[in-house]
């Protein structure tokens, strides 16, 4: 790797990738994509051109038609090779992930090129009529020799307007194809965790500048800890969401928004003025709204035109509320030299699916290793492999549908493992007994995660459950999804940032894969009463500790506060957030009515226990019964 091949190949995708002057150049988008491809592989990176057996070109058709429909590709061709190795454009109907695995498998599968499936010794580039973005696309499957004998790893760079190609000039740059080794290189360059590794680095640099910042304007280090976490989460937001059209319909909203203020006659007031203005006025109020910010009128516009997002991400903090500012300085070093440098992607990494880009996982990473670092000293990224994440997920449902369905046969279990662990596209529901109640227990499962950290089971358990319920023919969209949230999902962390986390993780989830920006308003939900932070070995309601043990009755007036409790939680979810303060005075009222219920059943034990001389076996049994249910009903009631 040398710096001229990788300021070459960034300057390539950078300045010559754009759809405007393909089809100024050339027949078809298709044609100049593949000679841009070709001229950048063969170039500069050493690559042999590949000519068709007539040769009457400079690439080989193959013959798509022969493949799936599900294929969807409207044409593949075979451009540059370097040994036993390929590199293959191929144009899909739509870019999609599951059209690229399709289109994968096709190629795995088919006689005429199957041969280049042995050790994935092939690259694709995927790109589809008047995108704007291409696929950089290898398969991989660890511990075979042969991806057509199992489930190939589908590792993605993404490229063209609106990305950043710093690091993927780097992974190009590697795979020289005069430095030998091309297959060992090709796969290292495709590997996130020197992604990861390198964010952290950047993370960190960016989070102690801000932070010590805070620290200088007077705030404690808790806080100001807090406060930068919070500016960085904001931020980044803008950058996972502008990269689906959503913010303002620029990819590079923050990079503009920030450019347009540096032009403006005003300083340092860019966090003070500018971006309280986007933060609170643009993504916390209805689109629309008037902007009375004193900015200029095109910054005012695009604010307004903003979707409402709410969430608790964009609502004001005491930090925010006591005018703590960040420096022009500081900020723009955030920007420009750190967020600026990587591309984010919405979609969460899954076992068989991963972008090679800063994703919400990635994140969670990031955080827990930077409070490691600062409490035990321990520097350095820690791993929860994806794939045992999901396989402890699927473990807990297989457990759960059996305890819930406990009449079942052994047949039946069967069918029920087939449920929970098998790939989709395996999965046939016609005929099959036990679904009939399936949904009905994918609906009424409540999932917590004690210790939930930055949120990695609860984003893989949701991703499970959706494809549960796709699995039984429900269209996995927005609404499901804020659904499975809503009804099955709870976590608990003693770490505040945490908590915080797990929360953006779970707003990114909702919007991941959707193509629009939903309908609903606000878009995304409140989980302050979903998400708590403290410590779930001592339970606590407004910071009384309450045993669970202790409990034993529910009389009427518990019930009704509990249903009304219910209530405003669910409106509150749904973005009803002036009820906060009802909600926790509703809490305090179950607190004191149940504190009365124990006073009252203990007295009534009591008194008994005096007459009789001793507490009847039945007694006791009714009593437990009574502890099982309300235990509960407070669980209900408390989340």
């Amino acid at each position: 790797m040398t710096d001229k091949q990788t300021k070459e190949i960034r300057r390539r995708l950078d300045e010559d990738l754009f759809l405007d002057e393909f089809e100024r150049d050339y027949r078809s988008t298709g044609e100049a994509a593949t000679q841009f491809f070709q001229n950048l592989f063969v170039q500069v990176l050493n690559f042999e051109e590949t000519t068709s057996p007539l040769g009457d070109a400079t690439w080989q058709d193959i013959p798509v038609h022969e493949w799936p429909n599900t294929a969807r590709a409207n044409a593949a061709r075979l451009f540059a090779e370097s040994g036993n190795f390929r590199v293959i454009y191929v144009e899909l109907e739509k870019l999609t992930r599951t059209a690229e695995r399709n289109a994968i498998q096709s190629l795995t599968r088919s006689d005429r090129t199957s041969g280049w499936a042995i050790d994935g010794s092939f690259l694709t580039v995927f790109h589809a009529p008047d995108e704007d973005v291409w696929h950089l696309v290898t398969p991989y499957e660890e511990g075979t020799d042969d991806i057509t004998t199992g489930r190939p790893v589908l590792r993605r760079y993404t490229l063209g307007e609106g990305e950043t190609h710093r690091t993927v000039a780097n992974a190009l740059s590697s795979m020289d194809a005069s430095k030998g080794r091309l297959a060992e290189r090709i796969d290292e360059a495709f590997r996130v965790k020197p992604v990861t590794e390198d964010f952290y680095e950047n993370y960190k640099s960016a989070f102690d500048t801000l932070s010590k910042e805070l620290r200088g304007k007077g705030l404690e280090i808790e806080d100001a800890d807090r406060y930068a976490h919070t500016t960085l989460n904001r931020l980044m937001f803008f950058y996972y969401l502008q990269k689906k059209g959503w913010i303002g319909d620029r990819k590079d909203f923050v990079r503009w928004f920030h450019e347009q203020y540096e032009e403006s006659d005003e300083e340092d007031v860019f966090h003070a003025k500018w971006l309280s203005a986007l933060f609170f006025e643009g993504m916390n109020s209805p689109e629309g709204e008037e902007i009375n910010a004193d900015l200029p009128s095109n910054i005012e516009s695009a604010i307004a035109g903003l979707p409402y997002m709410n969430g608790g991400l964009f609502q004001p903090t005491e930090e925010d509320e006591s005018n703590t500012f960040l420096s022009d300085s500081a900020l723009k070093s955030v920007i420009e030299e750190f967020l600026e440098q990587y591309n984010f992607t919405v979609t969460e990494e899954s076992p068989y699916d991963i972008d090679v880009a800063v994703d919400p996982a990635m994140l969670g990473k990031i955080y827990e290793s930077l409070i490691a670092e600062q409490e035990r000293g321990e520097a350095g990224i820690f791993y929860t492999p994806r794939v045992e994440v999901d396989l402890m997920c699927r473990m807990a449902l297989y457990e759960q549908f059996c305890e819930r369905a406990d009449d079942l046969n052994a047949e039946e279990k069967q069918q029920v493992i087939e449920f929970v662990f098998s790939k989709y596209q395996d999965w046939n529901s016609e005929g099959v007994g036990p679904t009939e109640t399936l949904e009905e227990i994918l609906h009424d499962l409540r999932i917590v995660d004690p210790a939930c950290g930055s949120g990695a089971f609860l984003v893989g358990i949701k991703q499970v459950l959706v494809e549960l319920y796709r699995k039984l023919g429900i269209t996995p969209d927005y609404h499901l999804k804020q659904q499975i949230i809503n009804e099955n999902l709870y976590g608990v962390d003693i770490k505040d940032w945490a908590v915080r986390v797990a929360e953006f993780r779970l707003w990114l989830s909702l919007v991941e894969g959707e193509s629009e920006i939903p309908d609903e308003r606000p878009v995304l939900p409140n989980f302050s009463f979903k998400l708590k932070c403290g410590d779930s070995i001592i339970q606590t309601i407004d910071d009384e500790a309450v045993s669970m043990e202790s409990i034993d009755a529910v009389d009427g007036q518990t019930e009704t506060l509990l249903n009304e409790l219910e209530d405003l939680k669910a409106r509150y979810y749904r973005g009803e957030v002036s009820n906060e303060e009802e909600i926790r005075n509703q809490q305090t009222k179950i607190l004191k009515s149940y504190i009365d219920a124990r006073i009252t059943d203990l007295e009534s034990t009591r008194s008994q226990a005096s007459l009789s001389g001793e507490i009847t076996e039945s007694a006791t049994e009714n009593k437990q019964e009574r502890q099982q249910r309300n235990r509960y009903r407070l669980h209900q009631g408390s989340h």
